[in-house]
């Protein structure tokens, strides 16, 4: 994620400002999903390669925040 996130900082708020609404976390998580699952959208990348699991959320702790979040929505 690093490194896609350090490809997308390189592009000038010139050459972004036409990416609305597409903005700079968008083109970073596109351009991670680009490598992993070439040709397929977003939302199949994070679920086949799991993206949000419990190992994710034991290392990071907005994954787990988002994890509490759902399960109190849909009170599991």
């Amino acid at each position: 994620m690093m490194t896609s996130k350090r490809c997308v900082n390189q592009f000038s708020d010139q050459e972004t400002r036409h990416w609305k609404p597409f903005d700079r976390d968008k083109a970073t998580i596109a351009a991670v999903t680009s490598i992993l699952k070439p040709g397929k959208t977003n939302t199949v990348s994070v679920s086949d390669d799991k993206w949000i699991s419990c190992e994710t959320a034991q290392l990071i702790p907005a994954i787990q925040s988002l994890l509490d979040f759902l399960r109190d929505l849909i009170d599991i």
